[in-house]
């Protein structure tokens, strides 16, 4: 049974997204393609009105498209998800390619994590952190409160309050192509989806062995052990 705290908590109604339209919650999990899924999932929730929407993958609270926990009684919010009639799914994505997509992406300059991770860990902003002081950081302050910015390196077992929503898909972003497969048959009994991958690529799959060690595979290990046991995501990174 999920808290009622969560009704109105900032971050949870950020990453709940409910169509009763289509009957499916998708709980948003950044850094796993949600770009280019909640892209696709908003173009099909608006129909012919998507030519007026101009806020984005990603919109504000109070601008999505889709209905939020704060906009349904909680008591009809957990009836929903307790429903055999509504689809609930999450995309997952394995912790090592996440944590560099994740730095490679949001540590860059102009961007509203860096500013947050800077501010959190009063860093002067002309510094520049190496991959093995971000997981640091990560590490000794990895139980602490989740907001919008931090989620974009939390763990995802929390994030995604994977002990307590009973999914009907936990799907892999190494397996893109599949999720949009499945949606399509069933969700929207069709082809509705194309396959596009739309937004910006970081490759952090093709550049693990520029910036693991040691050090830095066991951080990630003790960071997001819990990810790698709940989504079957093997613990060996060959270096």
């Amino acid at each position: 049974m999920l808290s009622k705290l969560l009704h109105e908590d900032l971050t949870f109604n950020y990453l709940t997204n409910i169509s009763l339209k289509y009957n499916f919650i998708l709980f948003d999990n950044p850094k796993t393609g949600s770009t280019s899924l909640k892209t696709a999932l908003h173009d099909v929730e608006l129909g012919r009105l998507v030519k007026y929407f101009d806020d984005g993958a990603h919109p504000p609270v109070f601008g999505s498209p889709f209905v939020k926990p704060f906009q349904l009684s909680w008591e009809y919010f957990n009836k929903i998800l307790r429903s055999t009639s509504f689809v609930k799914f999450c995309v997952v994505r394995n912790p090592y390619t996440r944590a560099l997509s994740c730095f490679n992406s949001n540590l860059r300059p102009n961007n509203k994590q860096r500013d947050f991770f800077y501010k959190r860990y009063k860093l002067d902003q002309g510094y520049e952190v190496s991959f093995k002081e971000y997981l640091t950081y990560l590490y000794n302050d990895r139980e602490k409160y989740i907001n919008p910015h931090s989620a974009h390196w939390a763990i995802q077992s929390d994030l995604l309050l994977f002990d307590k929503i009973n999914y009907d898909y936990v799907f892999k972003f190494e397996e893109f192509d599949k999720i949009i497969d499945v949606i399509n048959k069933n969700i929207f009994k069709r082809d509705i989806i194309e396959h596009k991958h739309l937004g910006a690529i970081t490759k952090a799959n093709e550049r693990l062995h520029d910036f693991y060690d040691a050090d830095s595979v066991e951080l990630v290990q003790k960071i997001y052990q819990k990810d790698f046991d709940n989504f079957d995501y093997s613990l060996t990174l060959e270096l």
